[in-house]
């Protein structure tokens, strides 16, 4: 793992007026439905929205294909299981919705947590973990009905997000007690912790197969950073400074990790991690990220769905969607 370093040449940067005008005067189009938080499903893009709804657009295209209207609550989690056959979507009524591969309804838990649930992750289709502010993390399994296994609860234990190993199939889950609590998948039983320093992740994502990458929190670049954990020995490897507000999404493309930030940009590291290549403006705050085989999708606080396509390790393409509406 290298050192971060500051790219100061003029191909490492592209700025506002290298954006293609058609996508600057989308990213200003804003929706009065705030987008809260989006997953990749089967070809698509998933969108929760602050109205309880999910907006189902195209990978390729960002077209809007359909909208999906759970309850009057604002989402605040979703996953996919790794097989893509159930979506797990929390909504701030503390209720759990179980939907299939069609996005129709296969169980909803009702009063899953006393707070806001802030996190879910899926272990297989039917085993899901979910947290919350209430200072928990739950065990779920949800055939032949959704059924409470067993829970975590510490004090200041705030859930920002959950994860499983790559390396031993563990529970990883950030906290805003600045700790990652790691946790056996079929007890939930503390196995171990890591200690992050003065700010907590936002959210995580499987580098390979030994290491996670996270996004932290931050402020005038004070934080802000991408930090590497070596899932073998919860060891963090490499902390990668750049952006200078809160990394909200993260994930990869190919070998290439991407973020985005509430600072209005995204990144794509060098592969090996020696620092940036690229970074691409956004019009509004990143508030999320999904990655494909060849392109990772910004979701922005103003609406906008803005396409990077990757190509030959360098952003080729940026492509903007004027509304999720």
């Amino acid at each position: 793992m290298g050192q971060v370093l500051s790219h100061k040449s003029s191909s490492a940067r592209r700025y506002c007026s290298e954006v293609p005008q058609k996508a600057q005067s989308a990213l200003k189009t804003v929706v009065s439905d705030d987008p809260i938080t989006a997953v990749g499903m089967n070809g698509t893009i998933i969108v929760g929205c602050a109205d309880g709804s999910l907006s189902v657009c195209s990978m390729d295209d960002l077209s809007l294909k359909r909208t999906v209207r759970l309850a009057p609550s604002s989402v605040s989690s979703m996953a996919v299981a790794p097989d893509h056959s159930r979506l797990a979507v929390a909504l701030r009524d503390g209720s759990i919705h179980i939907l299939d591969s069609d996005l129709a309804p296969v169980a909803t838990i009702p009063d899953a947590h006393e707070m806001n649930i802030s996190a879910l992750c899926f272990k297989d289709a039917t085993t899901l973990f979910s947290g919350s502010r209430d200072n928990s993390v739950v065990l779920w399994t949800l055939t032949p009905a959704p059924d409470r296994i067993s829970q975590f609860k510490v004090d200041r234990n705030i859930v920002t997000v959950l994860c499983i190993s790559p390396s031993d199939g563990t529970v990883i889950q950030g906290s805003e007690d600045l700790t990652l609590h790691v946790l056996a998948p079929a007890t939930l039983e503390e196995v171990s912790t890591v200690e992050l320093g003065n700010h907590f992740p936002h959210c995580m994502a499987k580098l390979d197969e030994s290491r996670i990458v996270m996004g932290q929190t931050g402020f005038n670049g004070d934080g802000s950073e991408l930090l590497v954990l070596n899932c073998d020995t919860m060891a963090i490897e490499a902390r990668w400074a750049g952006h200078q507000y809160a990394v909200k999404g993260v994930g990869c493309v190919g070998r290439r990790v991407v973020s985005a930030s509430r600072d209005m940009t995204v990144r794509l590291w060098d592969e090996g991690f020696a620092g940036t290549s690229e970074v691409v403006p956004l019009a509004s705050a990143g508030v999320a990220l999904v990655t494909g085989p060849d392109c990772a999708v910004s979701v922005c606080q103003n609406g906008a769905l803005v396409r990077h396509v990757v190509k030959d390790g360098r952003m080729a393409e940026t492509h903007a969607t004027a509304s999720l509406m």
